[in-house]
C-alpha cells in the first residue's frame, strides 16, 4: 500500500468519526472551520493575587532565623540559568489515531530573584523569568490504534454510507471493505511524508472540516514545559519557612493555574535542604526527600514526585576563585524519583532514574552555584475520562542538566 492509499484510509477513518458525532448529535457538518478550541480552565491566567494552600506534609520547618536568610539575603538577587537538553522517543495516542517522532530538544531557562525581605521567617521576591528553546524532529510516524469493537462501530458507519452512496441500499459490500482496510492499517504506524501531510489538509479543507481537529492524530505535539508559558513574565511572591510559596501576585501579567504549580514547586531554601549539617565529613552520607530536588529533577514533567529518598554524599572540598570553600556534594548513582499525578480526567506517571548530579555549595554565597545531572525520564500521561477513546502521551527521553547560580548585591 503507497502513501496515498494509506492516507485515504485514514481519512475514511476520519470521516466516520465524524458521522457518528453528527447522528449523535443529530446536527448538520460543520462546513467552516470550528471556533477555537476552548482553553483548558488551567491555563486561564489571572492578573490578581493568588493565595497557594500549604501543603503541611511537604516543607519541613527550618525554625533557624539566621540559617534562612543566609541562603536567601536581603537586598541582593540571585540569577540561576538553566541550559537543558532531552532527546529520545515520544508516543501519542489520541481518538484511535497514534502518532511517534524522534525529538532532540534544547533549552535555556533564567530565573531572577530580587529578594526584597526576609525576616529569617518569611521571604518576599520578585522572580522574573526567561526561557527558550531549540526543538527538532527528527522523524514522524503515524497510524490507527482501535480496538476490534471501535473498527467494528467505524465500518458500519462507513460501510453504510458508502454503500448508500454506491448502490443507494445498505448490503454489507461496503462495511466488508471498510473493516478490510482498517484491519491493513490497524496497529501499524507508517511514515508519513510532507505531501502527504499537505494532502491530507487540503482534503480536509476542501471538506468543510476543521484540519486542525483532523490531524491532531497524526501531528505528535509534546508536552510543553510550565517554564516556556513564564518566559517574559514576573511574580511577587510569598515564602514562609514550613509551608513553602504561600502568596504569588503577577507584576504586570497574568499567571494561569498550571504556571502558578510551575512556580510554587520550586523551594527557596533547596540549597539548605540538600545539605543541612555542613559539620558532616567527607565521605559521609545522607538522604533528603526527592520532593526537595524538584526543581532539578523534574524539568518538565506534569506532575508531583511521590514520597521518596535521595542520597546523597559528600565529595572532597575545593575552592572557588577567591580561594573560599566550596562543598561538593553528589547523588548517589541510579537513584530513581517517581512522579504521579492525577485530577479526575488526566492521569500522569513516571519514574526519573538519576545517574549522576553533582552540586556544589558556596560558603562565600551560602547557595548552591553549580550543578550538573543527568539521567533517563520514563513518562506516561493519558485521559481517564473517555468512554470510547483515549487519550495518551508516553515516551522514555534521556536527559542532561547544567546549572549556574550568581549573586549579586544591590547598589545602595
Amino acid at each position: 500500500m503507497n502513501n496515498i492509499s494509506r492516507v485515504t484510509v485514514i481519512l475514511a477513518s476520519l470521516a466516520a468519526l465524524v458521522a457518528i458525532v453528527w447522528m449523535l448529535t443529530k446536527k448538520p457538518p460543520i462546513i467552516t472551520d470550528a471556533p477555537p478550541t476552548a482553553q483548558p480552565p488551567d491555563l486561564i491566567g489571572t492578573t490578581d493575587p493568588i493565595v497557594v494552600r500549604p501543603d503541611p506534609n511537604r516543607f519541613e520547618t527550618i525554625n533557624s532565623p539566621a540559617t534562612i536568610i543566609n541562603v536567601r539575603r536581603p537586598n541582593h538577587v540571585y540569577r540561576t540559568e538553566v541550559v537543558g537538553q532531552i532527546a529520545g522517543e515520544a508516543f501519542k495516542k489520541d481518538w484511535g489515531f497514534q502518532g511517534a517522532a524522534k525529538f532532540n530538544m534544547s533549552y535555556n531557562l533564567v530565573s531572577t530573584g530580587d529578594v526584597i525581605s526576609n525576616d529569617g521567617r518569611v521571604i518576599i521576591e520578585d522572580r522574573s523569568f526567561s526561557y527558550k528553546e531549540v526543538l527538532t524532529l527528527d522523524s514522524i510516524r503515524a497510524g490507527l490504534s482501535l480496538s476490534q469493537g471501535q473498527a467494528w462501530a467505524i465500518a458500519v458507519v462507513v460501510g453504510t454510507i458508502g454503500d448508500l452512496l454506491t448502490t443507494g441500499a445498505p448490503n454489507g459490500t461496503g462495511i466488508a471493505a471498510t473493516k478490510h482496510g482498517i484491519d491493513t492499517m490497524n496497529g501499524k504506524i507508517y511514515e508519513i511524508s510532507a505531501e502527504d501531510l499537505r494532502l491530507y489538509s487540503q482534503l480536509a479543507k476542501w471538506a468543510g472540516i476543521s484540519s486542525e481537529d483532523l490531524m491532531k492524530g497524526l501531528k505528535l505535539e509534546l508536552p510543553r514545559p510550565e517554564f516556556s508559558m513564564l518566559d517574559g513574565k514576573t511574580v511577587r511572591l510569598k515564602f514562609e519557612d514550613g509551608k513553602g510559596i504561600t502568596e504569588l501576585n503577577p507584576i504586570k501579567c497574568e499567571i494561569s493555574p498550571r504556571e502558578c504549580d510551575a512556580i510554587t514547586r520550586t523551594n527557596n531554601l533547596a540549597d539548605h535542604y540538600i545539605f543541612p549539617n555542613r559539620d558532616r565529613a567527607v565521605g559521609a552520607t545522607w538522604t533528603v526527600k526527592a520532593d526537595n530536588l524538584g526543581c532539578l529533577l523534574d524539568p518538565r514533567l506534569r506532575g508531583t514526585i511521590v514520597e521518596s529518598d535521595i542520597m546523597l554524599r559528600r565529595l572532597d572540598d575545593t575552592a572557588d576563585p577567591d580561594g573560599k570553600l566550596v562543598i561538593n556534594v553528589a547523588i548517589a548513582p541510579e537513584q530513581r524519583v517517581v512522579i504521579a499525578k492525577s485530577d479526575g480526567s488526566r492521569e500522569v506517571t513516571g519514574e526519573m532514574k538519576v545517574d549522576e548530579a553533582r552540586f556544589e555549595l558556596s560558603s562565600a554565597a551560602g547557595v548552591v552555584t553549580a550543578v550538573s545531572a543527568e539521567g533517563m525520564v520514563e513518562y506516561k500521561s493519558r485521559t481517564v475520562d473517555h468512554l470510547l477513546f483515549d487519550a495518551e502521551i508516553r515516551g522514555r527521553p534521556s536527559f542532561k542538566v547544567y546549572a549556574k547560580t550568581t549573586v549579586q548585591k544591590k547598589a545602595g
